[in-house]
């Protein structure tokens, strides 16, 4: 953590740790430590043009005493402080505005507030505006995620021990959680599940694996979640519900078999199998990707076109899109809110794209010229400026700001495959790539800048040689875990986290 100075003129951010306490400072060096500045003027925070940021708008006569206008501490304080109290509940952050009205929401993680920092500002509603006499309290909810460079760290990768066999295709970690108000305390990257290839000997073959020890231990669930035997684990998604939590799991294609999703309540000990279609003409179709979109319903991309839907967490699957806009298989969906969502797939022969759905309603897909012709679309991802970012089996990524309608290069390495591509899910700014050689060579990049720019150099070792990497799970901007082929003769996950010693 760098050592920073920040003013208190700078600064006009104030926390309520819960509706009977008094307002307090959110300052470098932590709450309630110092008084709040109330000098000749005092800085005021307003929303910029720029959506989701917040700028120096002037300032107010304040109330007449002594001027404190600079401290001199670092941030690390302040930080650590939301970090330890993440589970305490929620915070009411005051932030001044001018013509003598505040704006009153309220932030459930991250109320911190820095000098050139950003604000994602997607989860707040109903913002309210009130005279300084008006001292009502406001049930207003919203869901404010600061991010500001000296918080992004250095990484390394630690190899987790497993002893099976198998490629890893998908890694979906559980929220952290407080044991007072969450039941028992689960913290970052504490509690996940991974999804392997099967090993096609007739027998349940460790195909879902489970941590509760972030990532040191992986364990086999008891039973296999597949009803047809030889069914390879495509993507893994989890949802915390009142009993604990649910783990839903994608199946590939099975010869002769219809497409197969499996959930369990039990930490795998008991699946349950659902067909999202069946009859005749289902057989040899596979579920390749699974996503979540705002209103918690998980939706499936499926070969052929495919794309199924369920309202109940998994439980019923229908279908949404029957393959009517293209009958190429489909390799990765992602939805940037419950109507806005991408689906990316496989390419016909050129001069055909690869193609490229949208849905705009979060009902109906619609078929848009893909970025190049020739090549097949393997991964999807949103920042949280709504940006669209794909990965091709040619080694490129492309970006469209506008949904899909144009496209421009972002990167090109050249050869390879990037078959993965996911931003931090609390704020979308931070994401990571993962890009595989020719020579079936791993490498992770890192976006700090919501995808302007991928860069390596901070992310400390490369994947083993001939390991490419097909899963991602972020749990945050500097946690994560990344899962690809088998390397020595075992299956291959690595959890990626702050370099602990000086470099």
């Amino acid at each position: 953590m760098a050592e920073n100075v920040i003013e208190a003129s700078e600064q006009g951010l104030f926390v309520q740790e819960n509706p009977s306490s008094v307002t307090e400072p959110l300052t470098c060096i932590g709450i309630g430590d110092v008084t709040i500045p109330k000098g000749e003027r005092t800085i005021v925070y307003c929303p910029a043009a720029l959506a989701g940021k917040y700028d120096a708008a002037g300032f107010i006569t304040g109330e007449a005493g002594p001027v404190t206008l600079q401290i001199t501490r670092p941030l690390s304080a302040v930080y650590n402080y939301l970090l330890e109290t993440v589970c305490a509940g929620a915070y009411r952050v005051n932030v001044v505005c001018p013509e003598t009205s505040r704006h009153l929401v309220t932030n459930y993680l991250w109320a911190l507030l820095l000098y050139g920092g950003e604000f994602t500002t997607g989860g707040i509603t109903g913002l309210m505006a009130l005279q300084p006499a008006d001292n009502a309290r406001v049930n207003t909810t919203g869901d404010l995620a600061a991010l500001n460079a000296d918080f992004i760290k250095r990484l390394q990768s630690i190899r987790q021990t497993l002893t099976q066999v198998q490629d890893v295709n998908g890694i979906d970690m559980l929220p952290r959680s407080c044991g007072t108000k969450c039941g028992v305390y689960r913290s970052l990257c504490h509690e996940g599940y991974a999804v392997l290839d099967t090993d096609y000997l007739g027998v349940y073959g460790d195909t879902v694996l489970w941590t509760e020890d972030g990532g040191a231990i992986w364990t086999p669930t008891p039973t296999s979640p597949f009803a047809y035997i030889g069914r390879n684990a495509t993507d893994v998604e989890t949802i915390v519900t009142s009993g604990g939590h649910r783990v839903i799991v994608s199946g590939g294609a099975v010869p002769g078999a219809p497409p197969e999703i499996a959930y369990s309540d039990d930490g795998g000990a008991l699946w349950y199998n659902v067909f999202p279609e069946a009859g005749l003409g289902t057989a040899n179709r596979g579920v390749n990707a699974l996503a979540w979109d705002a209103r918690l319903r998980l939706w499936a991309a499926a070969d052929d076109g495919r794309i199924y839907v369920s309202t109940n967490l998994g439980t019923a699957w229908s279908i949404a899109e029957a393959g009517v806009e293209t009958i190429q298989d489909l390799n990765d969906i992602v939805f940037y809110t419950d109507l806005i969502g991408y689906a990316v797939g496989d390419s016909a022969v050129a001069p055909a794209t690869g193609a490229f759905l949208r849905t705009t309603d979060g009902a109906t897909w619609d078929l848009l010229p893909g970025p190049v012709a020739g090549v097949n679309l393997l991964s999807v991802a949103v920042n949280r400026y709504g940006h669209v970012f794909v990965g091709t089996n040619d080694a490129r990524v492309f970006r469209s700001v506008d949904g899909g309608v144009t496209w421009e290069e972002m990167v090109d390495f050249g050869c390879g495959t990037v078959d993965v591509i996911e931003f931090e899910p609390n704020n979308r700014y931070v994401g990571y790539l993962a890009w595989t050689n020719c020579s079936n060579d791993g490498f992770m990049y890192r976006t700090e800048d919501g995808g302007n720019t991928w860069l390596a150099g901070e992310i400390g070792l490369t994947t083993p040689a001939n390991n490419g990497i097909y899963a991602l799970a972020i749990c945050d901007a500097n946690n994560l875990f990344a899962g690809g082929n088998v390397h020595a003769g075992t299956s291959w996950i690595a959890r990626y986290s702050p370099v602990t010693t000086p470099v």
